[in-house]
């Protein structure tokens, strides 16, 4: 708008301005409000905190959560007096997920990105770690699968990492047998990518078994205690850990339903049903039985001074049932847990390292068995040869025999080999060697 000022100028502008000076003066206090003071970056800062506060709680929940599962597991009393090792890897074997999480969530995770700040004075060094860190993962300890009837393993045969050996050893006799040995991340790891060394915890597990029934026999006790030490022994020994296994198995088969879903319900509950009880009190009566006809087998060609069937059975049984599964792992497709990663990093390179490790072993049962009939026979006795030899082949076809039953059943049943599947290949396995070995002897005496 237009208007005419008191020297005759005409002054186009606002109303509220009566000449350009005044104009000019409005339009200078307007400049302040640029510096835009509303927009600060401030309070940005602040929700940042937030985040923090939202992890720890969901730690929080995560470590309950898993408390809740290891108490499940083993019972509230038991799960107070393991250490933190064992009870992450009851949540590993359980629940591979929530682990992860834990892990991830933990301090010790996060302090490691702190610890390389101060080394990125030195390039070299930190292109070196990641590069061992990245081959690890995507080589060794890949995850398990998101679902359990979704099978990981390469169809290739995957090169064996030996440089682990004792660390898996060690490992092994502390998660398999009442022996307690601090272990770390990396021995689990080393477990999990050497299974197949399986057998020597086998043999060291007959020599507790052959040591206890050799008490009792050189005592002179009757034929139907030394079978039940034998299977007592090793029970002990090994925590119960493969008869839970057979329970659970037992458990999951019984299921009257095609849903694999269905299956691996039954399978992972705590709880023992009918099936279960049936399953095991059948296999353990079945071996009871056949490790008593085992000394009657021997003491018709031998006259003992006492009795040595069951003590020499003991110490190479133990041996063929741990290959046993580790025939079953590397045929059978991974699941979640803790023994999904046994399973997953078990093929065929396994299967006949284990297989190689085997006979050797049974070549040293072999030689304490020769000794001990010698010591132990009343009178010259010839070595029976074909007797012990029929123990080791058939038992060694056995072993290979269940482990590809088992899991090619636990494949179609419930799609995938588990730490449970792995137990039951135990125990069913012992029970079928000593079986067939005594129907086979039976079958040539005869004829």
């Amino acid at each position: 708008m237009s208007e005419q000022n008191d020297d005759g100028r005409t002054w186009t502008g606002p109303l509220t301005a009566s000449s350009p000076e005044d104009y000019e003066k409005k339009q200078e206090p307007q400049e302040v409000p640029v510096q835009e003071e509303p927009v600060q970056a401030a309070p940005a800062e602040e929700p940042a905190a937030e985040p923090v506060k939202e992890e720890t709680e969901d730690l929080d929940t995560l470590l309950k959560q898993g408390w809740d599962i290891v108490v499940a597991k083993v019972g509230e009393d038991k799960a107070e007096e393991l250490s933190d090792e064992e009870s992450m890897a009851i949540i590993r074997e359980e629940d591979e997920a929530l682990y992860n999480k834990i892990v991830s969530l933990s301090p010790k995770a996060e302090e490691k990105p702190a610890a390389e700040e101060p080394v990125q004075v030195v390039p070299a060094q930190e292109e070196a770690a990641p590069a061992e860190t990245t081959a690890l993962t995507e080589t060794e300890t890949r995850p398990a699968p998101a679902g359990n009837m979704e099978p990981v393993k390469n169809s290739r045969m995957r090169s064996i990492n030996t440089s682990g050996i004792m660390g898996a050893i060690k490992c092994m006799l502390s998660f398999f047998t009442i022996i307690r040995i601090n272990v770390d991340e990396k021995d689990m790891e080393a477990m999990d990518q050497n299974f197949w060394l399986a057998p020597v915890i086998g043999l060291i597990t007959g020599i507790v078994g052959f040591i206890a029934c050799l008490i009792f026999a050189v005592a002179g006790l009757s034929f139907i205690l030394v079978p039940c030490v034998a299977l007592a022994s090793v029970y002990i020994f090994t925590k119960f850990l493969h008869f839970d296994g057979l329970a659970d198995f037992g458990d999951g088969i019984v299921v009257s339903s095609a849903s694999q879903e269905d299956h691996v319900r039954a399978l992972k509950d705590s709880r023992v049903g009918a099936g279960g009880l049936g399953v095991a009190l059948t296999v353990v009566l079945l071996t009871l039985v056949a490790y008593m006809e085992f000394d009657n087998m021997f003491a018709s060609i031998i006259h003992w001074k006492f009795m040595m069937g069951v003590p020499m059975a003991v110490l190479s049984v133990e041996v063929l049932v741990k290959y046993s599964q580790v025939v079953a792992a590397s045929f059978g497709n991974p699941g979640n847990g803790m023994a999904s990663n046994q399973v997953r990093n078990s093929d065929m390179n396994s299967f006949i390292l284990s297989s190689v490790l085997t006979l050797i072993l049974l070549a040293i049962t072999t030689v304490i068995g020769w000794a001990m009939i010698r010591y132990s026979c009343v009178g010259a006795v010839g070595i029976p040869g074909w007797e012990v030899g029929l123990l080791f082949v058939v038992g060694f076809g056995m072993a290979i025999l269940v482990g590809l039953g088992m899991a090619r059943y636990a494949n179609k049943t419930f799609g995938f080999v588990n730490g449970d599947i792995l137990g039951a290949t135990n125990e069913i396995s012992r029970c079928a060697m000593l079986l067939t070995v005594l129907l086979v002897a039976g079958l040539i005496a005869v004829w």
